[in-house]
């Protein structure tokens, strides 16, 4: 990886070391399809199913106005491997903090969403996507 530009952020002081990464206009990676309980993960929908998804991305955003590109790759028939890169997923701001980092995690969800259902077959998923359930809501 290393020959390329690309390394791995480890999880102590990430936050830092990617806010440092961004002000100097680098690009930062997140694999977004992978089960994040809470706190650290909120559920949102995914191919409707609740999904326990990091919050880090957004919370990310929220603070530091980055852009979020959705990237991904896809095997040809001809075998030939094709990354697309997406539109910029616009930051949606409608309300407190928190308000905005669960809709924005839903938003990246559901592009994820649309990438599988482009090419599902190629989906590589090896975890427990939907283990876990949300706690209950105390207002029910």
């Amino acid at each position: 990886r290393k020959r390329v530009g690309l390394g791995l952020i480890e999880s102590k002081n990430s936050l830092h070391h990617i806010l440092n990464l961004l002000s100097k206009n680098k690009v930062v990676g997140f694999i977004f399809d992978q089960h994040r309980s809470p706190p650290g993960g909120v559920y949102v929908s995914f191919f409707n199913r609740p999904a326990a998804t990091t919050k880090g991305l957004a919370a990310l955003v929220e603070r530091s106005d980055a852009l979020v590109l959705p990237v991904y790759s896809y095997r040809t028939d001809l075998g030939k491997m094709v990354l697309k890169i997406t539109s910029p997923l616009p930051y949606k701001r409608v309300g407190t903090r928190e308000e905005n980092i669960y809709t924005n995690t839903q938003v990246y969800s559901h592009a994820i969403e649309q990438m599988v259902r482009e090419h599902p077959e190629q989906w590589f998923w090896i975890h427990r996507r939907w283990k876990g359930h949300p706690e209950p809501s105390s207002s029910s």
